[in-house]
């Protein structure tokens, strides 16, 4: 079955490549994961009623990648990609709005 971002078949072998060092699978499984990263990032800042600067989600968007790429070793195919990349889009979506509201503390302090 085809997705957003391919088909599930084209994810698990690219997916399996990336896993034995494969930087170009790496890469292609990064391009075509960006779609549904950026999906849920829309969905959690119209879930949340907030808003993101464009340049902000690109740097939320890289982190993620960074993450999916440390994490590849511990996916083991017992889910679909965009199930396992689900939790890793909300805690950095999370991280994300502490680190702003932190320093929006110390600049407010700073006054």
């Amino acid at each position: 079955m085809d997705g957003i971002y391919g088909s599930s078949e084209e994810l698990t072998r690219l997916t399996k490549m990336a896993q034995n060092g494969s930087e170009q699978a790496l890469n292609e499984l990064l391009k075509k994961t960006e779609k549904i990263v950026r999906i849920k990032i829309a969905s959690l800042l119209i879930k949340k009623r907030t808003r993101m600067q464009e340049a902000d989600i690109d740097d939320l968007v890289q982190i993620i990648q960074i993450k999916i790429h440390k994490s590849l070793p511990r996916f083991h195919g017992n889910s679909k990609l965009a199930t396992w990349i689900h939790p890793i889009v909300e805690n950095s979506y999370r991280d994300s709005v502490r680190r702003e509201t932190t320093q929006i503390r110390k600049a407010t302090i700073l006054w």
